[in-house]
């Protein structure tokens, strides 16, 4: 009796050094399969970088490092920059970092610095610049599933003449929503508070805007690509675009559009006024030289009740609301 015992005591003891030694193991194989991945996840964001850098295009991750052991892993750089010189397309920023969790690397969170330096085809470089720049992403393909991004205090001035006062456009907030939908793909754009300095609009000073566009664009969600590299081709339905100004006036579209090979806009789309007698108001307001334009053209409206509907029919490029005639748009790129 005393010697079975006895050796209870050693075989629980060789028990536990075998489940220290088990754990010891799993740890150091986690170990070594998180750095194996970070290199795997190093190379293929270099690939990336390398096969970007061709046929005038430029990009750099400054820096570049795989960090968040032992539970998170994401690419950090000190600044970001691309460029395409063909395109006149350039970005620069400060530091960018990602995360994602390793029990689930296809939801990505990722954070932007500023300042930016931000170029496009047809205007001068701009200095943009926020208090936070926030991107969440689900990967699949050919697409994410989900694609949020969400700006605060976003402000933007013309590199050339930086200043203390008003920037050229400001906003306190603004966010984009992107999701594949069947063969569609839904896109979403909210955004608050948003200014413009006077010489931005001709002299004249707009008040604070708000704003919401829903749509969807027609067979995109396996043609992304195509869809960035230009809008002629495109065509979708207009869900809401919504522009509110001050004291709760503004306007509504909606309907379908088609952006023709040539770059004419077909659109047949209807155009709600909100509280038609505020956005009068406003208008005067800020359009003073037009006044008594402006009140004729509202006082009609006004009639038709606080929300009144109009359609708005785009043809080839000519635009008619109602039997009223508006002129031309230009072809789109």
């Amino acid at each position: 009796m005393a010697s079975s015992d006895s050796q209870k005591p050693r075989r629980f003891g060789h028990r536990m050094i075998w489940l220290a030694l088990a754990i010891a193991v799993m740890i150091a194989a986690y170990v070594a399969g998180w750095h194996y991945v970070a290199e795997r996840v190093q190379a293929e964001v270099t690939g990336t970088i390398a096969d970007v850098n061709r046929g005038g295009r430029r990009a750099n991750c400054e820096q570049q490092e795989i960090r968040g052991f032992p539970f998170r892993m994401g690419v950090f750089c000190r600044s970001i920059l691309y460029e395409d010189a063909r395109a006149g397309i350039g970005f620069q920023a400060r530091g960018f970092r990602s995360a994602a969790q390793v029990y689930a690397p296809q939801r990505i969170v990722a954070e932007l610095d500023g300042p930016a330096l931000v170029e496009f085809p047809g205007i001068n470089a701009l200095d943009v610049n926020w208090s936070s720049l926030r991107a969440s992403a689900r990967l699949a393909e050919p697409i994410p599933d989900l694609l949020s991004v969400e700006v605060l205090d976003l402000r933007a001035d013309l590199d050339s003449d930086p200043t203390e006062s008003a920037a050229l456009v400001a906003m306190d907030s603004a966010e984009f929503h992107m999701r594949p939908n069947g063969p569609d793909l839904d896109l979403a754009v909210r955004f608050a508070g948003l200014r413009t300095d006077p010489s931005a609009t001709g002299g004249n000073r707009l008040p604070p805007m708000r704003g919401l566009a829903d749509l969807a664009i027609d067979g995109a969600a396996g043609g992304l690509p195509s869809v960035m590299n230009g809008l002629r081709g495109v065509s979708g339905t207009l869900r809401t675009l919504t522009v509110t100004l001050a004291d709760d006036g503004g306007a509504r579209l909606s309907g379908p559009f088609e952006i023709g090979a040539d770059g004419l806009i077909d659109a047949r789309l209807d155009i709600t006024v909100q509280n038609p007698a505020a956005l009068a108001a406003t208008l005067r307001e800020v359009f003073p030289d037009f006044a008594s334009q402006i009140q004729a053209a509202f006082t009609g409206l006004a009639a038709m009740g606080d929300e009144p509907t109009l359609p708005l029919v785009i043809t080839r490029g000519n635009a008619r609301l109602g039997f009223l005639a508006l002129g031309e748009i230009p072809p789109l790129e």
